[in-house]
């Protein structure tokens, strides 16, 4: 897989832009709510070296469409579940931030044996600080 790839996949009635960054175990990240996928770019070069970063634009935000206007929690976790299937996922790691972690939590619910990680605004990924190798 190249370092970086992003391309639309017809989920549900709506085009998600998804971006693909490295290679090995995948983890799905799912933005907060009125932001996009843009706002993991700052903490990939820490994360894609060993892990395939799976960042999709939720429908109605980034480059994603909403045909529909159907946007909920709900409905965001079917998008994700479709990407995850689309993608040939075997049980990734699904985390998010805010609203994103809102829908890792949907997500992780549906299943017999989740590994889905979620955060609010106080949560774990608004306390964590990625340190470069070097720094020790």
């Amino acid at each position: 897989m190249d370092a970086h790839e992003g391309r639309s996949i017809e989920v549900n009635g709506a085009a998600v832009y998804v971006e693909q960054h490295g290679s090995g175990t995948p983890v799905v990240l799912i933005h907060g709510g009125l932001t996009s996928s843009a706002m993991w770019e700052p903490l990939l070069p820490a994360l894609r070296d060993g892990l395939r970063v799976i960042t999709p634009d939720s429908r109605g935000h980034g480059r994603s469409t909403d045909p529909a206007g159907l946007m909920s929690f709900p409905q965001i976790a079917d998008d994700v579940a479709v990407l995850i299937g689309e993608l040939c996922l075997d049980r990734p790691v699904v985390g998010g931030y805010s609203d994103g972690g809102q829908v890792a939590l949907e997500l992780g619910a549906r299943q017999r044996r989740p590994r889905a990680a979620g955060t609010d605004d106080f949560g774990i990924a608004a306390q964590t600080r990625v340190r470069p190798a070097s720094a020790g």
